[in-house]
């Protein structure tokens, strides 16, 4: 995922760019409560890697199966920080 609010965009796919300075918050929130959410899922499964928290998904060994899911490695790279920060912006 691609976030950048200033609308240059030098990628290939354009559909992984957000570049709406709203949208790029909206989805930063979107991330923390993701990251929250894992970081509860590997607590409850008792590991500290998402590559030990997928092992152990898959060879069924976490308990209360249907809470867990697997999980992806989730990929963020933030152009221009500063112009997602200003509130102006949104």
């Amino acid at each position: 995922m691609l976030l950048h609010p200033n609308n240059t965009i030098f990628c290939r796919d354009t559909d992984a760019v957000i570049t709406a300075p709203r949208d790029v918050t909206d989805t930063l929130s979107s991330l923390c409560r993701e990251a929250d959410q894992r970081f509860e899922l590997l607590k409850d499964a008792q590991v500290r890697h998402i590559k030990e928290y997928n092992e152990k998904f898959a060879k069924r060994k976490i308990g209360n199966p249907e809470k867990h899911r697997y999980l992806p490695h989730i990929v963020v790279v933030i152009m221009n920080l500063l112009i997602c920060l200003n509130p102006k912006n949104n």
